[in-house]
């Protein structure tokens, strides 16, 4: 069997021994530069997870911020629709009231104006030659009149139909 390793033969600069000090010297350096990568990837994803934690949680006040905002704004939209229909029933009331008050006004007017009317013809005097000039003419006072002098015989038609029971 033919080993495919080069072989520890010669003294030149393409012996296998410094080819593979070469290599390992290579490799080890690489390692070394990959392992710094590494380690500056790791501070930069520690970096990139810190600030997705912090926009998280800042995002996380900002919902809140919006929730609270929010039911603030319904809360202030139903004190309002209320304000506005307490507002409503107070201007009806208030249109009522100015209504039953003008209502008022005018039945006092009324009362007022008739109890002038009454109170000018209660004033109102007859003067002596009117009385005396319709004392005996065609005018006569109403407790003069012949239907103002009671009959003894006479009784009135209600009376009779009450007083006669029914058979």
């Amino acid at each position: 069997m033919t080993s495919i390793l080069p072989r520890l033969r010669g003294t030149g600069i393409r012996r296998a021994d410094d080819k593979i000090a070469e290599l390992k010297a290579k490799h080890a350096a690489e390692v070394a530069r990959l392992n710094a990568d590494a380690d500056q990837l790791r501070q930069d994803v520690a970096t990139l997870l810190n600030r997705q934690a912090a926009s998280d949680d800042f995002f996380a006040i900002l919902k809140h911020d919006v929730v609270t905002a929010n039911a603030a704004w319904v809360g202030e939209r139903t004190r309002r629709e209320n304000a506005e229909k307490a507002l409503v029933q107070a201007e009806n009331a208030i249109r009522l009231r100015n209504r039953t008050i003008d209502d008022l006004k005018h039945k006092l007017d009324v009362g007022v104006n008739a109890e002038h009317v009454i109170a000018q013809t209660q004033e109102m005097e007859i003067p002596a030659d009117l009385r005396e000039r319709f004392a005996e003419g065609p005018v006569v006072a109403l407790n003069q009149t012949p239907m103002a002098r009671r009959r003894p015989d006479h009784v009135p038609g209600w009376v009779k139909d009450q007083a006669e029971p029914t058979a």
